[in-house]
């Protein structure tokens, strides 16, 4: 009798044993369960925050456009105001007259002078009502400086180390290279290279690359 009791509790002892294995791993299952729900919880907010991130780049992407296409438009309206304002500057310069050649004799000449006898010997009448301003004028290179009293008064000699005219710009690179004509007609810029070649008109700096 006492072994079969013996037996018994050993069973009991046996049973009780599963029992709390059986607890434990139901616990860790559920701990499983509940890691798995919360990696599908992270895997969904990763697939949210990546839609939101995909629709941020085509949004992103679309303000690019945007701003891309302004920036064309800018660059248009741009180049069309500084077109504007080169034919404003020419008009400006319409009553211009460049003289070259003409000798510098003394450092007090008298250049109003000087343009009426240029006048008189080609036909022509000024008076000083005619004339705003004379200046002599001439470009030196960066090592160039002036000679000052040698050559004539500061007053006179009015040096241009890089011109920004377009004319004279347009002037100096076709003389470069061997244009015969260069002229303006109604504050417009035109060369030719010969008598029988065609001539170009010069509207912007683009255009520089025709003359070649």
């Amino acid at each position: 009798m006492t072994s079969f009791e013996g037996m018994l509790n050993k069973q009991y002892e046996n049973i009780q044993k599963l029992q709390q294995d059986y607890n434990a791993m139901k616990t860790e299952i559920s701990d499983i369960k509940q890691s798995i729900d919360n990696l599908q919880h992270e895997q969904s907010n990763l697939l949210s925050n990546l839609s939101t991130q995909r629709e941020e780049g085509v949004s992103a992407r679309a303000i690019v456009g945007g701003l891309q296409e302004k920036l064309s438009s800018a660059k248009v309206l741009i180049t069309r105001l500084s077109e504007q304002l080169r034919v404003r500057e020419q008009e400006g310069r319409r009553n211009n007259l460049e003289i070259s050649g003409i000798p510098l004799t003394s450092k007090n000449e008298n250049l109003f002078h000087i343009l009426h006898r240029i006048g008189v010997k080609v036909g022509f009448s000024l008076t000083a009502t005619d004339i705003d301003y004379i200046p002599r004028v001439r470009r030196f290179s960066s090592k160039e400086t002036l000679r000052g009293s040698e050559e004539s008064s500061a007053s006179q000699l009015e040096p241009v180390k890089t011109s920004t005219i377009p004319n004279i710009i347009v002037r100096d690179k076709g003389r470069r290279v061997g244009y015969k004509y260069i002229w303006l007609n109604d504050c417009k810029i035109f060369i030719r290279k010969s008598d029988t070649s065609k001539a170009i008109v010069i509207s912007s700096e683009n255009d520089l690359d025709k003359i070649k």
